[in-house]
C-alpha cells in the first residue's frame, strides 16, 4: 500500500490517546459512572455503538464526549464533518513542508496568518513545522476525525519543500514587528505578503481584512481563534430565543445538555446583552463559553441560518413558540443621573452589566484598571484575580470611572487624590452595599478605582462551617463561654479575622448578652448587637468610641482592630474589669502577638492576666477535586520542606488545572483555613511573666494543647491532595540559603 493510505488505515484501526486524553475519558467514565467489565479499547466509537443512559436520564453519544474534552480545555468544537479544504490551505501546507504523521492533526482551514488543525485529543503534539502562534486546535468528535483524515490523505498533494523547523519563540507584540515576524516564519502567498507589507508599513491594521487583526490580537491574549466555517448550522435552541442572538449578533456553535459554545461579534453596544443571555443559559445548568467571531463570519453565518430556517419552516408548528426568559437586572437605589450626559446611557448599561457578572459570580472585589492603551476589568474570586474584560478603549473605561465615581458620591472634578465612597444597589430584590476607593495612576491622568462587594460577599456561618480543625473549635468556644479576658484573631489583610469574629457572636445569646462593637466598616448588620462605625472626620476615633462603649454596660465587645498604643490599652483594662472583648491584630504568626502588644505599650503582666486565646489564621485556595493534576515534587522541593516544616512530601502531589472545569474556578473550589491556637492557661502566664522565649512558649502549646504552626498543616494538606504546593509556599516567611545561590 502507498504510505497515505497506510496512515488512512491506521487511524481507522485503533484509537491513539496521550496520557492527557485518557485522563479526561477516566474523568468523564466516572462523572457518569460508566462501569465496563473489561477496558474499553475506544470510548468513543463505544458511545456510538451502545446505547448509554446518563444520571440525568438523557442518552450519551460520542457527541458528548467530545463536548466534555471541549469544556475541559475550552477550546473550538468542530461540529461541521464536510468541511473542504481550501487552495490557500494547502499551498500553506505544502510551503511548510508538511507531512501528516498517522494519528496526527487534520489541517481544516485557513484564517489571516493562521491555520485552524482538527483532532479528537486536544494534548496530541503539535507538527514540528507549524509554529504554535500561527494554528489554532480545535476538537471534534472520532468519527468526524476519520472522515477528515480520509478526505485529507486522498485530496493533499504532499509537501513541495522540505519541512520548516518552528521555534518557540513567541511573535512580537507590535504590529510592525508581528509583521517582519510573519515574513520570516510563515508561508504566504504574494496576496498575503502584500498585506503584511502593508501592516509593516503603517504599524497598523487599517485597510486591511479584519481576519489579520482578529489572529494578532487573540494570539497575542493567548485566547483561541474560531472560523465559523467548522461550524454546522445549529437548530433553534429550546434555551435561548432566536430573536436575543440576533439582537446582540450572536450564535450558538454548540449545544448539547452541558455545554454551549456561543458566538458573538465584539460590539460594545451590545456588550451587557451578550452577559444577560449567557447568565439567562447558565442559570438552567449549562456551561458557557464565549467565543469572539468576525463580522463577515457572523453574516454568512446568519444567512446559512436562515436558508436552514426556511427548510424546516414546514416542521415547526405555532403552537410550539416557546416565550422568552425572564431576564436579570440591576436597578440602583435612589440614583439619578442628573450629573451625567444622556449620551452616557451605554457607559452606565456597561458599568451595571460589570457589577452584575461580578455578583453573579461571587466576586469579592472588582479592579478597573487603566493601562497604557486601554483599560481592564478584572474580579477577585476566592483570592484570586481573574481577568473579566481585557483590552477596553480608553474611552469607555474613563468613563466608567467617572460613572462610578458620581454614584460613590466621589468629586469627579479631583483625580490627583485618592477617594472613597460607597454604591449602594438592588440586585434582584438583595441589597448589595459597594466600597469604592480610587488611586491615581498614570502620572495622575487616570485613575484607577476598586469596587468591594460586600453583601454579596461576606457570608457569616457558625464556627463548625468555616472548617476548623476539631481541637481548635473546643477551645475557640471554650474561650467564647468565659466571662471576661481578650480573644484576639490574627492574620494577614484578606485572611478571614473578621468572617471568624461575625461567626464567633453569632453563636452568643444575644438575647441575654449585651453586645456591642466598635468596626471600620461595619461590613455586614448583624441582629441583636449594637455597632458603631468609627468616623475619623468628626473625632469619633477607636480610643474615643471604646471608652463610650464601656459605659453602656455590656458584657461583650468586639473591637475591629486594635491599631495603637490607646486602643490596646483600654482593650486591656475593659478585659480586666470583667469585659469579654474579641479583637483582631495583624501579626504572622499567634506566638508574635506577645511581641505585638508589648511593642504598643500592654506590659508582660497585663498580657498575661488579660489574654485568654489566640488565634492566627490563613486561607489558601482549594483544589478542585475533579481536575486536578499529580505530578512528582522535585528534589530541592523535598529537602526545602522537610527542613523548613519537618513534613515529608508524598513521592506524588496535586496540583491545579489552570484549564478549570464546570465544577471550579480555573483549578480551585474555594478556600479552606487554616488555623493555629495558643490558649493562655496558668503554665503560659508564669512562662509570660518569667519573659520566656518563643521556642519555650511553642513548646508548652505543643505539650498541652498540641500546638502545630500554620505551615506544617499547610504541607499536610499539600500531601493530602487538598492544596497546591505553591500556593503553600506562599507562607513561608524566610529566606533560605538556595534562595540567596
Amino acid at each position: 500500500m502507498m504510505e497515505t493510505e497506510v496512515a488512512a488505515t491506521e487511524d481507522a484501526a485503533r484509537l491513539i490517546a496521550t496520557p492527557g486524553l485518557q485522563q479526561l475519558l477516566d474523568r468523564f467514565a466516572q462523572e457518569h459512572f460508566l462501569r465496563f467489565e473489561e477496558r474499553v479499547a475506544n470510548l468513543f466509537e463505544f458511545l456510538t455503538s451502545n446505547t448509554i443512559r446518563s444520571t440525568d436520564e438523557s442518552f450519551l453519544g460520542e457527541e458528548d464526549l467530545t463536548a466534555f474534552i471541549a469544556e475541559a480545555v475550552e477550546l473550538p468544537f468542530l461540529t461541521n464533518g464536510h468541511i473542504g479544504a481550501s487552495a490557500t490551505l494547502f499551498a500553506r501546507c505544502q510551503a511548510l513542508g508538511f507531512q501528516r504523521a498517522p494519528g496526527g492533526q487534520v489541517p481544516v482551514a485557513a484564517q489571516g496568518p493562521g491555520l485552524l488543525l482538527a483532532h479528537y485529543d486536544p494534548h496530541v503534539s503539535l507538527p514540528g513545522c507549524f509554529h504554535k502562534e500561527n494554528v489554532q486546535l480545535v476538537v471534534c468528535t472520532w468519527s468526524t476525525f476519520q472522515k477528515l483524515a480520509e478526505l485529507w490523505e486522498q485530496r493533499y498533494p504532499g509537501p513541495s519543500a522540505d519541512a520548516y523547523v518552528a521555534d518557540n519563540n513567541p511573535p512580537p507584540v507590535a504590529p510592525r514587528e508581528w509583521a517582519e515576524w510573519q515574513m520570516a516564519h510563515n508561508a504566504l502567498t504574494e496576496d498575503e505578503q502584500t498585506v503584511l507589507q502593508k501592516i509593516k508599513e503603517s504599524d497598523s491594521f487599517s485597510g486591511v481584512a479584519p481576519e489579520w487583526e482578529y489572529w494578532f490580537s487573540r494570539k497575542s491574549k493567548g485566547q483561541p481563534c474560531i472560523c465559523l466555517d467548522i461550524v454546522d448550522v445549529p437548530q433553534e435552541s429550546k434555551r435561548v430565543a432566536s430573536a436575543a442572538l440576533k439582537a446582540v449578533e450572536a450564535v450558538i456553535l454548540f449545544e448539547n445538555h452541558r455545554l454551549m459554545q456561543l458566538g458573538y461579534v465584539l460590539n460594545w453596544d451590545n456588550f451587557n446583552s451578550v452577559e444577560t443571555v449567557t447568565e439567562q443559559v447558565r442559570r438552567q445548568g449549562l456551561a458557557v463559553q464565549l467565543l469572539p467571531i468576525l463580522p463577515r463570519d457572523y453574516n454568512h453565518f446568519v444567512e446559512e441560518q436562515v436558508n436552514k430556517t426556511i427548510q424546516l419552516s414546514k416542521y415547526i408548528k405555532q403552537e410550539d413558540d416557546l416565550s422568552e426568559s425572564a431576564v436579570d437586572s440591576i436597578d440602583p437605589a435612589q440614583f439619578t443621573d442628573e450629573q451625567l450626559d444622556p449620551q452616557t446611557v451605554k457607559i452606565k448599561t456597561i458599568a451595571e452589566a460589570a457589577l452584575f457578572a461580578a455578583y453573579k459570580r461571587g466576586a469579592s472585589d472588582i479592579l478597573i484598571e487603566p493601562q497604557t492603551g486601554d483599560y481592564r476589568i478584572r474580579f477577585t474570586i476566592d483570592g484570586i484575580n481573574t481577568a473579566f474584560f481585557e483590552g477596553m478603549p480608553k474611552q469607555y473605561g474613563s468613563n466608567i470611572v467617572l460613572h462610578l465615581k458620581v454614584r460613590a458620591g466621589m468629586n469627579i472634578t479631583e483625580k490627583r487624590l485618592p477617594q472613597d465612597g460607597k454604591i449602594t444597589l438592588n440586585i434582584r430584590g438583595t441589597p448589595v452595599e459597594i466600597r469604592a476607593a480610587t488611586m491615581p495612576v498614570l502620572d495622575s491622568q487616570e485613575e484607577k478605582i476598586t469596587l468591594r462587594l460586600l453583601s454579596s460577599t461576606i457570608r457569616f456561618p457558625n464556627l463548625d462551617k468555616l472548617g476548623m480543625r476539631h481541637g481548635h473549635l473546643q477551645l475557640m468556644r471554650r474561650a467564647l463561654g468565659m466571662a471576661n479576658g481578650i480573644i484576639i484573631v490574627t492574620g494577614p489583610t484578606g485572611s478571614g479575622k473578621t468572617t471568624t469574629l461575625y461567626s464567633a457572636v453569632q453563636e452568643m445569646d444575644r438575647e441575654r448578652l449585651s453586645i456591642v462593637s466598635l468596626e471600620d466598616p461595619i461590613e455586614i448588620f448583624v441582629p441583636g448587637i449594637s455597632q458603631t462605625q468609627v468616623n475619623d472626620a468628626i473625632g469619633l476615633t477607636f480610643a474615643r468610641g471604646l471608652r463610650a462603649l464601656l459605659r453602656q454596660a455590656p458584657q461583650v465587645i468586639l473591637v475591629g482592630e486594635v491599631r495603637d498604643q490607646e486602643v490596646a490599652s483600654i482593650a486591656v483594662q475593659a478585659a480586666n474589669t470583667g469585659h469579654l472583648v474579641m479583637t483582631t491584630l495583624h501579626t504572622n504568626s499567634a506566638v508574635g502577638t506577645f511581641d505585638r502588644l508589648q511593642a504598643l505599650g500592654v506590659e508582660a503582666h497585663q498580657i498575661a492576666d488579660a489574654v485568654r486565646l489566640i488565634l492566627a489564621q490563613r486561607l489558601v485556595p482549594r483544589l478542585c477535586p475533579v481536575c486536578r493534576k499529580n505530578r512528582k515534587p522535585t528534589e530541592l522541593e523535598i529537602l526545602r520542606i522537610r527542613k523548613q516544616s519537618g513534613v515529608q512530601l508524598n513521592p506524588s502531589i496535586y496540583h491545579a488545572n489552570t484549564l478549570g472545569c464546570r465544577n471550579c474556578h480555573k483549578g480551585y473550589t474555594g478556600r479552606r483555613i487554616i488555623t493555629e491556637v495558643i490558649p493562655v492557661d496558668a503554665g503560659m502566664r508564669e512562662l509570660l511573666l518569667k519573659g520566656q522565649t518563643h521556642t519555650e512558649i511553642v513548646r508548652h502549646a505543643e505539650k498541652a494543647f498540641g500546638f502545630r504552626p500554620i505551615l506544617v498543616q499547610a504541607m499536610e494538606l499539600v500531601n493530602e491532595g487538598q492544596v497546591d504546593l505553591k500556593d503553600a509556599q506562599k507562607l513561608f516567611l524566610d529566606f533560605e540559603e538556595d534562595d540567596r545561590k
